[in-house]
């Protein structure tokens, strides 16, 4: 049975078996292409190439309170070696909320350059939060990666915050884009003293660059991963990626983001937003804890895959060794195997087909 709305197909597929052992019925969602030309686009060019960037204490009180929403990312000490020249600078960059229960954006290279994050999918950062008033709280927590693309440079991340941190969140804008915009972040040319200050700079939408979006608006490396807002509704429609040219400090370079609209249609933002990314995940894997042949292991394997998600990947793992079916152990094997999750697959296969299996942790690969 197949059902379609904006978004994405549904596929139901019913399996009837024989000897009386019942139907079993399994859903697919099959996502749509997404097309820039589906939203409204709006732009323009700027009457003066010039930056406009303001801190926190310069704006007006209504972007003064998005402030709560966005916070610094820094790399600690230990990690510091991994930054390149054509990474984030000075061992920082940005993310912001787009949920109420600390569902986390930011850029792909900004997490990459985190080692424990993409070695483990979990790992402890220190974030600095700028209140509406220009006062900083840090604080340290642990962030659980869901899902990262290189193509699209985001990362979500669910984040656990403290119980008494007082934060804010944005909602997404798929329908429409520019003219004017605004971002705020934390670029590695703003200073007060040794603090980076909170940077909100400000510009209209010029055009595409690839499969990105063009601004006027001024950055500089540390605002990747900042919110790219439109002015009229303060709602964010896309995320900070890069700048169009080489950046001069104390003065920036425009900056290139990555559209909402696009990384929604190929992830799933709002389902994460909503929970029924984890509620079909959690499906999903009930199915492949009961599934007894390996054509039912690869039916939802294969609509787990879909899912583009590392949510659940805790379970795969567990269910991959510990499974009663053998030949379920071995198609879960090759799942994480396409996920890139597992190394020496041909050396394992046997062991996995034994009734007891002993596989070391080893086989998992490190992601980063």
């Amino acid at each position: 049975m197949l059902s379609e709305n904006n978004s994405f197909l549904s596929l139901k597929i019913d399996q009837f078996f024989s000897g009386g052992l019942g139907t079993k019925s399994t859903k697919f969602r099959i996502a749509k292409v997404a097309k820039l030309s589906d939203a409204v686009h709006t732009f323009a060019v700027p009457d003066e190439d010039k930056p406009n960037r303001k801190s926190v204490v310069e704006v007006d009180a209504k972007l003064q309170n998005l402030a709560l929403g966005v916070v610094q990312l820094s790399i600690r000490a230990v990690d510091e070696s991994l930054l390149g020249a054509s990474s984030i600078s000075g061992g920082s960059g940005t993310g912001f909320f787009i949920s109420a229960d600390g569902l986390m954006m930011t850029n792909q290279h900004v997490i990459d350059a985190f080692k424990s994050c993409m070695e483990n999918l979990v790992c402890d950062i220190d974030f600095t939060q700028v209140i509406p008033d220009g006062t900083r709280r840090k604080f340290t927590a642990k962030a659980t990666v869901l899902v990262v693309s290189q193509p699209y440079d985001f990362a979500l991340l669910k984040v656990s915050l403290p119980k008494d941190l007082t934060f804010s969140h944005f909602n997404l804008d798929k329908q429409k884009a520019g003219v004017d915009l605004v971002t705020l972040g934390y670029p590695g040319d703003m200073l007060d003293g040794n603090e980076l200050k909170l940077t909100y700079s400000f510009g209209k939408l010029v055009g595409f660059h690839s499969r990105a979006y063009a601004t006027s608006a001024y950055i500089y490396p540390g605002a990747s991963g900042s919110p790219l807002l439109n002015m009229d509704n303060l709602n964010v429609f896309a995320i900070l990626s890069n700048s169009a040219g080489n950046a001069v400090p104390g003065i920036g370079a425009p900056g290139l983001a990555r559209p909402i609209q696009l990384i929604d249609a190929e992830f799933g933002l709002s389902d994460y937003i909503s929970g029924v990314k984890l509620a079909r995940v959690k499906t999903l894997i009930s199915a492949l804890e009961s599934a007894t042949t390996e054509a039912q292991a690869s039916m939802n394997l294969t609509a787990y895959l879909n899912e583009k998600t590392y949510m659940g990947l805790n379970s795969l793992k567990r269910l991959m060794v510990a499974h009663a079916v053998p030949v379920v152990r071995v198609a879960i094997m090759k799942s994480l195997e396409k996920m890139k999750i597992i190394i020496g697959s041909n050396d394992i296969e046997n062991a996995l087909l034994e009734p007891n299996p002993q596989i070391s942790s080893n086989v998992f690969l490190k992601l980063h």
